[in-house]
């Protein structure tokens, strides 16, 4: 996104005329002792300004460009945030599903070691069979 959004602002900048500052200087002497004396030195500064006249709309034609490829990469951008907050919504919504069923199990269980005490309770009183208590045994396994 940065970038797509820098190279909007490098594609406007092309219409702007362009200046360059160059500075040169040097010694045309050839023996060293002549390097140190003012007549041996030179310098020279200046400015160039470049623009061009016409370029058959290129320049606009490259910002729409850039513009096109920053809202390209704007809507791939909202597209994965999308994408990721449903993702955590589903596992949220997973994690409390997962969750209920872990309550329903242990419900479960604790209603048939319930079972299995009475059940052997009542064996050892002599009112039903010890298959109930394999019954209740094999119920609490399940």
């Amino acid at each position: 996104m940065a970038q797509a959004n820098a190279q909007i602002g490098v594609a406007k900048a092309a219409f702007f005329p362009n200046v360059l500052l160059t500075a040169t200087g040097g010694i045309e002497s050839l023996t060293f002792t002549d390097w140190f004396t003012w007549p041996s030195r030179f310098w020279s500064v200046g400015a160039v300004v470049a623009e061009t006249l016409f370029d058959a709309g290129l320049r606009r034609a490259t910002v729409q460009q850039y513009q096109s490829l920053y809202d390209v990469a704007l809507a791939n951008y909202r597209q994965t945030t999308l994408t990721a907050f449903q993702q955590v919504e589903d596992n949220l919504a997973s994690l409390k599903i997962l969750s209920e069923d872990i309550e329903q199990q242990n419900e479960a269980i604790q209603s048939a070691q319930r079972f299995l005490a009475q059940a052997r309770a009542r064996n050892v009183a002599g009112l039903d069979p010890f298959l109930n208590v394999l019954i209740a045994q094999v119920s609490l396994l399940v």
